[in-house]
């Protein structure tokens, strides 16, 4: 389980509105020259996808980029939200912003939760 919890001053939930996890497909899919293809599972273990998207202020977005730099090493360390619940995930990328006004800020990125 991942030591690294996200920070209780930042969003506890991802805007639902636009909240659309993606499952990986698992298996791999081989036509025939006759008769029915062939299926077979392609991973032991599937990971999934969570696009995020929270509305932070100015000073929550200062936050969220000291936790992304530096506690998270830019992402490249796990991390536990409760929201997604005791899996471990790992930030997909980097994320992107965008100023709803001069103290609103939008951010997106992808966490995948690791098996």
């Amino acid at each position: 389980m991942a030591s690294i919890i996200w920070p209780a001053s930042l969003p506890a939930y991802p805007e639902l509105a636009v909240y659309s996890p993606e499952v990986q497909d698992q298996k791999i899919r081989t036509s025939m020259e006759t008769g029915v293809a062939k299926v077979r599972r392609r991973y032991t273990a599937s990971i999934m996808k969570h696009p995020v998207r929270i509305t932070l202020s100015a000073s929550q977005f200062e936050t969220f980029k000291t936790f992304f730099n530096t506690t998270t090493q830019f992402g490249t360390l796990p991390i536990n939200w409760d929201f997604f619940g005791t899996n471990d995930l790992r930030f997909v990328g980097v994320y992107q912003y965008k100023y709803i006004t001069p103290e609103i800020v939008q951010v997106t990125f992808t966490l995948e939760e690791l098996p």
